[in-house]
Formats: C-alpha cells, sequence, structure tokens
C-alpha cells in the first residue's frame, strides 16, 4: 500500500524509514524534523524537533532502535523517542560545553552508547549513567584513528563496534573496528 499524505503521511519531504519489528512501528523522518509513527493504520505525527526553538540544524540524519526507543541522531545531538508512550524521552546536547555537535550515527553495546559526529570525531557514554542528557557524561574518544572525524555510519554487532570514516575521496572511506580494548582496520 502506497502511503502520501492523503492516507498517512503528516508531511512532505522524507528523509529516513525505518522499522522498529520489536514493537511493529514504522519510523518516517523528515527534512525539516518532523517525525511520523505509523502503528498499522494509525499515524502519531510527533512536531518536536520541527516546533522546537532551538537555533540549529534540525535535520534527522539517522535512526537506531534499541527495544521501543529510537536514538535519532540530529544536527544538535541526540533525541530519544519513546515510541510505546509516543513521547520525546530525552534530549542529550553532548559537545564540550553543552554545544551542539551534528550526530551522524549512534550505536550502543553492553557498556557505552556511542555517537559519531560530523566534525568532533567520536563520543561515548555509560549506558547506565542515571543523567546522559548533562554532557559532563559524555567524553570524546580519543584513541580512534582520525579521531576528528568526520564518522558518518556505525553499528554495535557481535562484541564490536563498526565505525566508517568518511575520508572525502572517492572509494576512500575507512572501517575501523574496537573490540572493546583496541581499534584496527576492518579488512
Amino acid at each position: 500500500e502506497r502511503l502520501t499524505k492523503a492516507n498517512a503521511l503528516s508531511d512532505a519531504g522524507i528523509s529516513i524509514v525505518r522499522y522498529n519489528a520489536s514493537n511493529s512501528t514504522l519510523f518516517v523522518c523528515y527534512q525539516n524534523g518532523n517525525i511520523d509513527l505509523i502503528k498499522g493504520t494509525t499515524t502519531i505525527n510527533m512536531a518536536d524537533i520541527k516546533r522546537d526553538e532551538l537555533v540549529g540544524d534540525k535535520s534527522i540524519y539517522n535512526v537506531m532502535f534499541r527495544n521501543n526507543l529510537a536514538y535519532v541522531s540530529t544536527g544538535f545531538g541526540i533525541v530519544v523517542v519513546d515510541m510505546d508512550d509516543e513521547e520525546v524521552d530525552a534530549t542529550y546536547i553532548i559537545g564540550p560545553g553543552e554545544s551542539q555537535v551534528q550526530v551522524n550515527a549512534v550505536a550502543i553495546d553492553n557498556a557505552w552508547i556511542w555517537a559519531a559526529t560530523e566534525d568532533s570525531g567520536l563520543f561515548r557514554a555509560d549506558i547506565n549513567s542515571p543523567n546522559l542528557s548533562d554532557f559532563n557524561n559524555w567524553s570524546q574518544v580519543t584513541d580512534v584513528p582520525n579521531q576528528n572525524g568526520p564518522f558518518n555510519a556505525m553499528v554495535s554487532f557481535g562484541d564490536k563496534l563498526y565505525l566508517n570514516y568518511r575520508s572525502g575521496i572517492f572509494n576512500g572511506d575507512t572501517v575501523y573496528t574496537y573490540d572493546g580494548t583496541n581499534w584496527a582496520t576492518f579488512a
């Protein structure tokens, strides 16, 4: 079935579509920061990012799911959406001094929540920290190769973190792996 503004969508200019199988929700992101949660034939519009008076880049660059939570990578940080409660659960402005940084991807492993950024490198925070909204709980990872990035993709799989460094040269990207102790080039 084709979804349009007439039957399901709240906006135009879709930038990302992801499906969360754990709660049967289609997560639709728009270029202006608007979000739709589509559950069966019901659309829940979440215009929090779009309507926020925040000055800066409200673009959505990626979405990662962990159970019922969506970690939305934005031009200013990370927005956590609770898809069951249909509300924004938290916002993480992770840059030094609580500065905005463009987050291109988020990954979570057993110990850390990771944020790959456009201009500021790789950040991480203890996943069990009681206050991830406090920028002081986030630190820049300095032992990763090309530590200032740009990093544009990342995933935690098995016991490793995979991080893509975008070189800007055709066919020049490099994927790094982290085993919890050391970084290596993925071959």
